[in-house]
């Protein structure tokens, strides 16, 4: 074959991979038996009766599920950005991969939830129940976790950067290498879970108490400190703790 011709066909097929191909639309989903993987975003399912239903890749962003009964269910992949779940119950719900950035999940029921990589990033969750979520490397960077419940559940590698925590209660639960960098975990406790190798950078621990929980090699630096409670926690390897604290 010619060279110039063998030039052409590869100027040719280059551009043939360049070229983007538009999006396949979501088809629209029915409210009355809403699917997955279908358009969701015009359905109202407050006060609905949705145990079990499969709503895996399906989109959901700004829809109303408040008081919804959605125990069982599966939201696999669903985006739902901006969506209100207030007093919502997802006891026990697959929710791996999904996204609830910005979402209201005002005293929803979370718990025993699967979560593997989950975005709660700037979620409003005051007063939500985590008890038996378990997943890793689910994301809460800014979200409003105030007077949180979280009992025994298993989250490793969590990143709770930027959080607001404050007066939540911890316990039985593990959070090995979670960031809280510069959150706000003000009267916050912690009792007999494990967060080895976490880090705390920059973050305001004024009056936390830490009970009976596992430190080892945690990282406080540049941590508020103030009227912080430790009781007999294991802390070898910690930074930024005053010695007394850290020498355990």
């Amino acid at each position: 074959m010619p060279a110039s011709i063998a030039t052409r066909l590869a100027a040719s097929a280059l551009l043939i991979a360049s070229i983007t191909l538009p999006a396949v639309a979501m088809p629209k989903g029915d409210c009355q038996k809403p699917a997955p993987e279908t358009d969701l975003r015009h359905c109202n399912f407050k006060g609905r009766m949705l145990m079990g239903v499969d709503l895996h890749g399906a989109d959901l962003r700004g829809v109303n599920f408040t008081n919804a009964r959605m125990q069982g269910c599966s939201l696999i992949s669903a985006r739902l950005d901006g969506a209100n779940f207030r007093w919502a119950n997802l006891q026990g719900c697959k929710l791996d991969g999904a996204s609830f950035r910005d979402s209201d999940l005002l005293h929803t029921r979370l718990g025993n939830t699967s979560a593997e990589g989950v975005d709660f990033t700037k979620a409003y969750m005051f007063g939500a129940i985590l008890s038996g979520m378990h997943g890793k490397g689910v994301r809460f960077n800014g979200a409003h976790l105030r007077d949180v419940e979280m009992d025994e559940a298993k989250l490793p590698d969590a990143d709770f950067s930027g959080a607001m925590m404050f007066r939540g209660f911890i316990i039985g639960s593990d959070l090995r290498n979670a960031r809280f960098d510069k959150a706000n975990m003000t009267g916050l406790t912690i009792e007999e879970s494990d967060l080895t190798g976490a880090r705390f950078h920059g973050a305001d621990l004024s009056g936390a108490n830490f009970v009976s929980t596992r430190l080892e090699n945690a990282d406080f630096t540049g941590a508020r400190l103030d009227n912080i409670t430790i009781e007999e926690c294991k802390t070898a390897g910690a930074k930024g703790l005053p010695q007394k604290r850290a020498d355990r």
